[in-house]
């Protein structure tokens, strides 16, 4: 009785090498044609997941500080209008107010000037 068994398997080790041959010819046509490949892909440094949580984390951080200041900035527009609102008075009081520092004198013109005690009359 004829082996039959080691043709079959010669046959199917030469299609196999013969397909192989195709594919590193068809491989060797994509990478010359200028398509990405897995080396340059690599080189690219693309962000890696652990890169973009610790991102992440930052912009967390970062939204976290804005918080903060936008509360900040809120308290001291506050402040800023109070003293707007001193600034007002003190500007009025200019109005009649003279100071001479050569002779240290302070001058009212135009005004009714009042002088009180802080204690009480009783």
């Amino acid at each position: 009785m004829a082996n039959t068994t080691i043709p079959t398997i010669q046959d199917s080790l030469t299609s196999v090498a013969s397909t192989m041959i195709d594919y590193t010819i068809r491989l060797d046509t994509l990478e010359t044609a200028g398509y990405a490949t897995e080396d340059w892909v690599e080189s690219q440094e693309y962000a890696l997941a652990t890169d973009l949580d610790a991102l992440m984390l930052d912009v967390d951080s970062n939204l976290a500080a804005i918080d903060d200041n936008a509360t900040e900035i809120a308290a001291n527009a506050s402040d800023i209008a109070g003293i707007e609102g001193d600034l007002d008075i003190a500007y009025d009081l200019m109005a009649y107010l003279q100071v001479d520092t050569s002779t240290d004198s302070v001058t009212f013109t135009g005004a009714n000037v009042y002088v009180q005690s802080a204690s009480v009359i009783g």
